[in-house]
């Protein structure tokens, strides 16, 4: 998947949004994605990132229990961003499964979990010797070379 250099960086600012737990920035990041078209491929970026993170940490199949503990782990640390765990839950059966996000939840919360689960898996997997955001450059990376 390409990284288009116009959106990565939108995509960074909401992760660090996220990362750092403020309502106000994150609302001000998603408002930067000025069209329907780059919101629509700040998500798509964001969803691949999440699902290299997922795949990395659990392999192609994890078991309902991890991803319910995940679900539950994310929306107990997200609660500012008004996050859920039965629909953390949906979101993260529904990327595993390749059901599409919009059969099962409505666009707003899909958007919204999106960046907060993505921003979550790489600041809770990074490597003890790195920032989360060098997880991020490395889980970009690894997209593009599989382009």
């Amino acid at each position: 998947m390409p990284v288009d250099d116009q959106i990565e960086p939108r995509v960074r600012e909401i992760f660090a949004a996220v990362v750092t737990q403020d309502a106000n920035r994150l609302e001000s990041a998603i408002r930067a994605f000025n069209d329907d078209e780059a919101l629509t491929a700040g998500v798509r970026l964001s969803a691949a990132i999440g699902m290299y993170v997922l795949r990395e940490q659990y392999g192609e199949t994890p078991g309902d229990e991890e991803l319910r503990d995940l679900a539950t782990e994310i929306a107990g640390s997200e609660e500012w961003a008004d996050v859920h765990v039965e629909e953390v839950m949906t979101y993260l059966t529904a990327a595993f499964s390749r059901i599409s996000f919009e059969q099962v939840l409505p666009a707003d919360r899909f958007a919204l979990l999106t960046y907060v689960v993505a921003a979550c898996l790489v600041s809770y997997f990074h490597r003890p010797d790195e920032k989360w955001w060098a997880y991020l450059d490395r889980a970009e990376a690894a997209l593009e070379a599989a382009r």
